[in-house]
């Protein structure tokens, strides 16, 4: 993840939200689920905490579950944030099958369908970063009694004229060129080594590697999802936070993502400004919104 600017949270009330995971037979931390048409990896941390709705993690593309692995070590540190973690590789991505041009609906499905094989039958929590917000909206618009409340990272939003743009840039965009030196690699490497230190670069461009022949599908599932039709649908609170370096990257493809921010911010949604990228901040805002509910 980038370092981050929080533009936006969301504090609501009133919601029939208290409706915990009852215990159930446990499973192994970590495996793969299989439905119908993909074999899901998965990891389920902290089954022995009761009373607690579980937290889901959905990573960005090309990212894993690995995305998260500073967020799980910041939330161990404090005991008011331990709670059943629920993490997934998306289809396409870390170990989970590769499959392309998936729509969001199909997404959302996979993850609902691996929660139920992992016998979590009540609402959940989920932090979304990128392609896993969108995920995570899409979820929350078309099963609300399965979702109690979001924490959402960059859920660009994009119109029917952005939407188009990013659909042709991801058939336009250039793929490595596999070369008999290698050079290509160093290539993926270095577009984040300014940014990040070498052992999260690593595992980056792990992977990315992973994610090759999957990269651009994440531009195409969040480019055939009217959001302007998901978001009234999205009943559950939710934190929304944006990264200005992603928004200023979007924004120099010419997709608007700055200036249609706030239209995510229509649907119940109250705006504050806080620097980030602190995982000790983060995990507050994240676990602030999401509350540290117990059973009654």
């Amino acid at each position: 993840m980038c370092i981050m600017n929080v533009l936006m949270f969301v504090r609501s009330c009133g919601y029939a939200d208290n409706e915990i995971l009852k215990p159930s037979k446990k499973v192994p931390e970590e495996g793969f689920l299989t439905s119908s048409r993909c074999k899901l990896h998965y990891k389920y941390l902290n089954q022995g905490i009761k009373g607690k709705n579980p937290l889901v993690l959905l990573h960005m593309a090309p990212r894993s579950m690995d995305e998260f692995k500073e967020f799980i070590d910041e939330m161990a540190k404090n005991r008011d944030w331990k709670r059943p973690v629920i993490l997934f590789d998306l289809p396409g991505y870390g170990t989970s099958d590769r499959l392309k041009d998936i729509p969001m609906k199909r997404l959302s499905d996979e993850i609902l369908t691996g929660l139920r094989s992992l016998g979590i039958r009540s609402k959940v929590d989920i932090f979304g970063h990128l392609l896993g917000a969108h995920v995570a909206m899409s979820m929350a618009s078309r099963k609300p009694k399965r979702v109690r409340k979001l924490a959402l990272a960059d859920p660009i939003y994009l119109t029917a004229e952005t939407r188009e743009m990013v659909a042709d840039w991801a058939k336009s965009a250039p793929k490595p060129q596999v070369d008999e030196n290698g050079a290509f690699l160093g290539d993926i490497w270095n577009k984040r080594s300014q940014f990040v230190p070498p052992d999260l670069n690593y595992r980056c461009v792990m992977d990315e590697l992973r994610a090759a022949d999957t990269e651009d599908s994440s531009s195409f599932s969040v480019s055939k999802t009217p959001i302007e039709d998901i978001l009234p649908k999205v009943k559950a609170p939710s934190l929304v936070l944006w990264s200005l370096g992603v928004v200023g990257l979007f924004d120099s493809f010419g997709w608007k993502i700055g200036e249609n921010r706030a239209l995510v911010g229509t649907h119940n949604y109250s705006v504050r400004a806080l620097p980030l990228w602190s995982l000790k901040i983060l995990c507050s805002l994240v676990f602030d919104v999401i509350g540290r509910n117990r059973a009654t």
